[in-house]
């Protein structure tokens, strides 16, 4: 599909203002992840009593959500996009957070 300049739809605007290299590499990543989740979640699954494809379900479907999510947040304006990224940022803080500050088990029960 070939869009020229002139057009003035979403889908024009945005396919002129995205940045295609850092799309693909951030479509590779994603795949890359999928198939390195293929290759090694089975054997945990099974190894844990789960069936063989749990965490390559899980993977992807949260892989696809997060396409998706970003997809659609590119359509948005620069100025509503710049509140998204700082909302969401901060609303991650909270869950990545204490995993900085987590005392290491083996100092954890020091005391007998």
């Amino acid at each position: 599909m070939k869009l020229s300049r002139a057009d003035r739809s979403l889908l024009a605007e945005w396919s002129f203002t995205i940045d295609r290299a850092l799309l693909v590499a951030l479509l590779s990543l994603i795949a890359i992840g999928v198939v390195l989740s293929v290759a090694a979640s089975p054997a945990v699954a099974l190894k844990k009593g789960l069936p063989t494809y749990y965490f390559v379900e899980r993977h992807v479907f949260f892989a696809v959500l997060g396409t998706i999510v970003m997809i659609v947040i590119s359509f948005f304006p620069p100025p509503v996009c710049g509140g998204w990224r700082l909302r969401c940022s901060l609303f991650q803080l909270p869950v990545w957070l204490p995993c900085c500050f987590r005392a290491p088990r083996s100092t954890a029960h020091s005391g007998g």
